[in-house]
């Protein structure tokens, strides 16, 4: 029982930093709109889904 809870406990704070992590994107306007036209660029096929998720996290950093 306390294995079972223990991982319970570790995927629902991964779920929830994830969910935070999202948010906080959401929340800065460039950034929203740089994941937007990203999103754009990877449904046409002219970015990949891990350059455009590379591009978005360097521009988190600087």
């Amino acid at each position: 029982w306390d294995k079972t809870r223990a991982a319970q406990a570790r995927a629902w704070f991964e779920e929830d930093l994830h969910h935070a992590l999202l948010a906080r994107l959401e929340r800065d306007p460039k950034i929203r709109a740089l994941v937007a036209a990203l999103g754009d660029e990877v449904a046409s096929g002219t970015t990949s889904p891990t350059a455009a998720a590379e591009q978005v996290l360097a521009a988190l950093d600087g």
